[in-house]
């Protein structure tokens, strides 16, 4: 399979994001997952991962709604059947 250099760099970015909130690459057969933190409550690292992907959930969350305020005419509206 060829990928573009465009789908190898919003990979490279998807991918540091997900790693900076804690998640780990993991290969399974041919293929690649992303595993998720530990997100018990009942340990450090586990409320201090909860709180860092909610964070990370609001923020993105907010940055998705600033961006359709000011973008939203060039976004197609979907089809609704």
């Amino acid at each position: 399979m060829i990928f573009s250099p465009l789908l190898i760099l919003v990979w490279c970015a998807s991918k540091h994001i997900f790693e900076t909130l804690g998640f780990v690459e993991k290969t399974i057969g041919k293929g690649l997952t992303l595993r998720l933190p530990v997100t018990d409550p009942s340990t450090s690292q586990g409320r201090q991962n909860r709180a860092k992907l909610l964070r990370a959930w609001v923020e993105i969350s907010a940055w998705i709604v600033d961006f359709r305020r000011i973008y939203g005419r060039l976004i197609p509206s979907p089809i609704l059947f």
